[in-house]
């Protein structure tokens, strides 16, 4: 048996429930109120040229997937929802430190773009704990059917620019 720290449910439970209401919430309240405010509540359009692979948001989500895929296989709840936290502590600082509330086109639009393929791709990737929460927010991130089943791959790839 791997070395892995031990978790109750209500200690699982627990974290998850902070999360939500601190780190989570922040990034997914401030990134949505920008977006309400610049675009209309729409997906921006990446800049011209951008691309997914050479994205920043791409290597990092590349580097976390296939981590919390297989500590989710391998039911290694505490540490994929460490690797999920901590996704969500990075993207913070990134959006934090990139101000996209103060920069330019097409900077602006290329962070708040990334910022939202993160967190749909943390959507999926906070599911298992998540579930209601990470539903309505593929909702909101215009996913009709919110997370559906058979989508994890799904997180790889970007939003749908205007929707």
């Amino acid at each position: 048996e791997p070395r892995h720290r031990r978790s109750t449910p209500t200690e699982l439970r627990q974290e998850s429930v902070q999360i939500l209401a601190d780190q989570w919430g922040n990034l997914v309240q401030r990134t949505l109120t920008l977006v309400e405010r610049t675009y209309a509540g729409r997906v921006p359009a990446p800049p011209p040229g951008w691309e997914p692979g050479e994205s920043q948001a791409g290597r990092l989500l590349r580097g976390v997937h296939d981590q919390i895929t297989e500590d989710l296989e391998g039911v290694r709840l505490k540490e994929a929802l460490d690797r999920a936290l901590e996704l969500v502590r990075e993207t913070n600082r990134t959006f934090h430190e990139a101000h996209p509330w103060s920069a330019p086109e097409p900077e602006r639009s290329r962070i708040l773009f990334e910022t939202l393929w993160t967190i749909k791709a943390l959507s999926r990737y906070l599911s298992p704990f998540l579930p209601f929460s990470s539903d309505r927010l593929a909702r909101m991130l215009g996913e009709r059917g919110g997370v559906p089943p058979a989508s994890w791959e799904e997180a790889l790839l970007p939003p749908v620019p205007g929707t």
